[in-house]
């Protein structure tokens, strides 16, 4: 097996497993001299002969592959008489700061995760991992990922110089740990540039069901890293005065898309995506996050005609899949707006295309289980909107539309008059993100249930903080599913916590 790196000028450099691995265990100790016991224990797991020259032999054929000239090495010296030392290259004492790029221009080094115990077990769990990751990542943030061929296993403590190296602006590491029947993921981001530490988290799962873990794993992680790398390239391009580039528009846009939903964050997105598009029409990201400007505007009660913003946002999604068939964002997108405009089927088969080409796209779970909840009915209809929701929340515990999702759970409650659920879910969501449906919902359930305090309260704070809003205009929302509206049990509680017009 073979591992496909890059060096600075963007050529690859295809390293074999023990190559990869050696280099791994010298940039660990980068500074100190490394024996060629120890180094051969970590690519083979044995001991060294006296007559041992398998090390030497990899050190020159990795020599002849990264150094500059592999007669006159500068990155792995020789210590006579006890082994090899790996120098990092010195960082400079001000890097320049680093232009804003789409995801496509920026790259990611995926290192093999460590397996820290039980070789036997972890080893192919760790190995599972971070294979599974680079394919994933490739998908869901785009740009070039260092690392998708790996199939070794080898401690991944490494330092930033490894990635500045080999040409990635992003390292992803991680370990796994056993103790008893429980296993520990830790994995962590780092910008090779600086050394710093962007996310670092830890997963905690057992070993009854060790394929589903790990796809949970993956799909955690990968959803955690895209958002995170959202906000950061999204904060270099808004230090820039002038974003220009398509590029730069886009991944402005999305920096606006990945904060909690608000009407100002959807204009100024929806603003930057269409300026991108007039630039360079052939943008199928462009293209999939107007659509979700659209659908948002719509389901959040920010358009004037939300089923015209709706139809509008079909036919971008629609355009954005005809570009890139396994585009998985825009099938999201398209079980969306036919969800909303009851299509159930078809919204099914959208959305169960999204995750079966992007597990780790977690509001296509959660939309998934709204859509066979409103197929099935029944009592047992809400274990496919709670199966749906754990599911994305797992994935993506800090989602910034996370409040989205409660508060739509919670509509479904108070409509067929399950008031527990009903007040608990929007006041959930509320604290996340004080959205108008949200704080509607909730004062509509306290008055549904009796609680005439608390429901003018919550109404008190509604039409203060939305002194636009009428009874009128609420009712022609679609959110959450267009039918609650009108002569729905929210308009009636709507009324009975305050005037009959807002």
């Amino acid at each position: 097996m073979t591992l496909d790196l890059f060096d600075g000028a963007g050529r690859a450099v295809r390293l074999t497993r023990g190559e990869f691995a050696l280099l791994a265990a010298l940039a660990r100790q980068a500074g100190r001299v490394v024996s060629r016991d120890r180094l051969l224990d970590a690519v083979s797991g044995r001991s060294a002969g006296a007559f041992d020259r398998s090390i030497d032999n990899m050190v020159a054929r990795l020599r002849r592959k990264i150094e500059r000239d592999a007669k006159k090495p500068h990155l792995i010296v020789t210590v006579p008489g006890v082994g090899y030392k790996f120098v990092a290259p010195s960082p400079q004492r001000e890097a320049p700061p680093r232009p804003c790029t789409a995801a496509s221009d920026f790259s990611l080094l995926v290192l093999p995760f460590a397996s820290l115990g039980d070789a036997a077990l972890l080893s192919h769990f760790a190995n599972g991992v971070s294979t599974m990751l680079a394919v994933v990542l490739r998908h869901v943030v785009g740009g070039t990922i260092l690392g998708q061929e790996a199939r070794c296993s080898v401690a991944t403590d490494v330092t930033p110089a490894i990635g500045r190296r080999l040409g990635a602006r992003y390292v992803i590491c991680g370990c796994v740990r056993r103790s008893g029947d429980r296993l520990r993921v830790n994995a962590s981001l780092t910008d090779a540039q600086t050394g710093a530490q962007i996310w670092a988290e830890r997963i905690d799962g057992g070993l009854t069901d060790l394929f589903s873990f790990e796809a949970e794993v993956t799909a955690r992680i990968a959803r955690a890293i895209e958002l995170e790398l959202i906000e950061v390239e999204s904060r270099g391009c808004g230090d820039r005065r002038n974003v220009s580039s398509p590029t730069d528009l886009v991944t402005s846009g999305r920096g606006y898309l990945n904060r909690p939903r608000s009407a100002e964050n959807l204009r100024r997105a929806r603003a930057l995506f269409e300026s991108a598009l007039r630039l360079d029409g052939g943008r199928p990201e462009a293209i999939a996050e107007l659509a979700q400007t659209r659908i948002s505007d719509a389901l959040n009660g920010w358009s004037s005609d939300p089923a015209a913003q709706v139809r509008d946002a079909e036919a971008l999604a629609t355009r954005a899949i005809e570009m890139n068939p396994r585009f998985a964002y825009a099938y999201y997108l398209k079980g969306l707006t036919r969800r909303v405009q009851e299509r159930q089927e078809q919204a099914l088969a959208a959305l169960d295309r999204a995750i079966q080409l992007t597990p780790s796209l977690a509001p296509a779970h959660v939309e998934l289980g709204f859509t066979r909840q409103v197929l099935e009915r029944g009592s047992s209809a809400f274990a496919h909107a709670y199966d749906g929701l754990t599911r994305a929340r797992r994935i993506s515990p800090r989602d910034p539309v996370l409040a989205n999702w409660l508060c739509g759970l919670g509509v479904a409650h108070v409509q067929i008059g399950e008031s527990a659920e009903g007040i608990r879910l929007p006041n959930e969501s509320i604290g996340l993100n004080p959205l108008p449906p949200a704080v509607a919902t909730l004062a509509a359930a306290y008055a549904l249930t009796g609680e005439e305090a608390q429901a003018r309260r919550v109404f008190s704070d509604f039409t203060r903080q939305w002194t636009y809003e009428t009874l009128h205009n609420f009712s022609m929302r679609i959110f959450a599913d267009r039918r609650i509206f009108p002569r729905s049990r929210i308009y009636a509680g709507l009324r009975k916590a305050g005037p009959p017009e807002l």
